[in-house]
């Protein structure tokens, strides 16, 4: 995903975390929603699911701005709209796998 983007999501307007959420955070929320939909997680399907972008940057959101153990502000658990999101994946996932393995 491209890194100006997720900046662009997280409203990040500086440099000082390019390498924490292009080199930590995102590859651990792309992992995270791809283990949560399928263990095949080299599949195609992921390439051009906008479902998926948008789980991860959730996702990504999510622990940048709960990085912390202690915090000034309360820990928030997973926001629900990434478990949407994960859900229709699934969905839309299985219905990929049989829609490809109907035409191979």
């Amino acid at each position: 995903m491209d890194l100006t983007v997720v900046k662009n999501h997280l409203k990040v307007e500086h440099d000082f975390d390019d390498e924490l959420i292009k080199d930590i955070y995102v590859p651990m929320a792309e992992n995270e929603v791809k283990g949560a939909v399928t263990q095949d997680a080299a599949s195609d399907f992921f390439n051009k699911s906008p479902t998926y972008n948008g789980a991860v940057l959730l996702l990504t959101a999510h622990y940048y701005e709960n990085r912390g153990a202690t915090s000034m502000r309360d820990m928030k658990e997973i926001p629900l709209g990434i478990l949407t999101l994960i859900q229709r994946l699934r969905s839309d996932f299985e219905k990929w796998k049989s829609e490809s393995s109907t035409l191979g």
